[in-house]
């Protein structure tokens, strides 16, 4: 049976597991091979963050990330502000981001990887809105080496996505964004293994699948399968409803 392959993004180290193993397994394996609790790990396919094992590829490399056994804080940088996540009842110290507002830097690394998740790669203070820098979200969360590359490969190509998509096509920045993007799971209908970006089939606008079912409708108006890639007709799928399974296109070239 052929194996899982994960290569750690700080030093490229490469690990194999079986894929009879769970997801916990998988977890657990790779956890002790790098000396480290299962908790302590994330598998990311394409920009993806893996949570479970259907969501997991034979096909390619996954990459893997180490997150810190703890995130200090400089005690130039402390504050005895409330969190502005969790008020009071924040659970550890804080660190005093540059607008004056206080967070803990677990809760300032959460934070900041659900914006990513979301294609958001401008980080503002939840109270104030001021932005803060990649730099201060790299020192103040204490982000590993793992979770600093991971972060900016997801900045560079939410950056790609959006200049792609605003711009003359440029043939070959479109394509490889195409060709090397993550997998996902189509809500309601369970389709595996359909590419998270894709291009409007009308005006090759760039779309990233975060969630919900296959429908997508494009801000041309155009409504598509983002699985089969069928337009539609009106506001309808061409390959039967949200919920049902159709044929998984393969990744499209422009030009």
């Amino acid at each position: 049976m052929a194996a899982f392959s994960f290569r750690r993004l700080s030093n490229g180290q490469l690990f194999t597991v079986d894929q009879i193993k769970s997801y916990a397994e998988i977890k657990h394996h790779l956890a002790c091979m790098n000396n480290v609790t299962s908790d302590s790990i994330d598998i990311v396919r394409g920009p993806f963050i893996v949570e479970t094992k259907e969501e997991m590829t034979s096909q390619s490399e996954m990459a893997l990330i180490i997150h810190p056994k703890e995130r200090p804080i400089c005690a130039l940088s402390g504050s005895t502000a409330p969190d502005m996540f969790e008020g009071y009842m924040a659970d550890g110290a804080r660190v005093k981001m540059a607008c004056g507002h206080a967070v803990t830097p677990d809760n300032l690394y959460r934070f900041c990887l659900t914006s990513l998740k979301d294609s958001n790669a401008t980080f503002r203070c939840k109270i104030c809105l001021t932005t803060w820098t990649f730099e201060e979200i790299t020192n103040k969360a204490a982000l590993s080496d793992d979770e600093r590359i991971f972060f900016k490969q997801r900045i560079d190509q939410i950056a790609r996505i959006t200049t792609l998509g605003i711009k003359p096509i440029d043939k070959g920045a479109t394509n490889d964004l195409l060709r090397n993007c993550g997998k996902v799971t189509m809500g309601y209908s369970n389709i595996p293994n359909v590419p998270s970006i894709r291009a409007c089939p009308k005006c090759f606008q760039f779309i990233e699948h975060l969630k919900g079912c296959k429908t997508m409708t494009c801000s041309c108006g155009n409504v598509f399968c983002f699985s089969c890639l069928k337009v539609g007709v009106g506001n309808s799928l061409a390959c039967g409803s949200y919920g049902t399974g159709c044929p998984v296109a393969p990744v499209q070239q422009i030009g």
